[in-house]
């Protein structure tokens, strides 16, 4: 997955765009932020709970999931769906997946940090049995 960088970070720019996390950010500081997804000295990758959905070999949406800090549970590091697939159910399916990966890893759950009023990750997780935390 650390080989599909480029195309995570095309991802990450379109799965960002209009949504309350965007902050006019480039494509090259998304390539930042995926490669410091791989690199970061606090966190490492969950490449084995971690999924990518592929549309004709185009990565069209990924659940991305690290090692946090000393936590037992995994972080939901990044949630991204290709804006013309919003909506469809697909990031739903592909964190369920994820999770289901989590737990035969032998883990109760994930975590998620989701931005105060980004609706769409909140309901997402929610109905996924998420529970909010201040």
């Amino acid at each position: 997955m650390e080989s599909d960088v480029d195309e995570l970070a095309e991802l990450m720019f379109d799965s960002y765009q209009g949504m309350i996390d965007y902050d006019g950010e480039t494509i090259q500081e998304a390539k930042s932020e995926v490669k410091s997804y791989f690199e970061r000295p606090d966190s490492r990758p969950l490449i084995s709970c971690s999924l990518v959905a592929l549309l004709e070999g185009r990565i069209i949406s990924a659940c991305l999931l690290s090692k946090w800090e000393m936590r037992p549970n995994p972080l939901i590091s990044y949630i991204m769906t290709r804006s013309n697939f919003r909506g469809k159910g697909l990031g739903r399916a592909i964190v369920y997946m994820a999770l289901q990966r989590v737990r035969t890893a032998g883990c109760n759950g994930a975590v998620a940090v989701v931005t105060e009023g980004n609706i769409p990750s909140e309901r997402l997780l929610v109905g996924l049995g998420f529970r909010r935390v201040d």
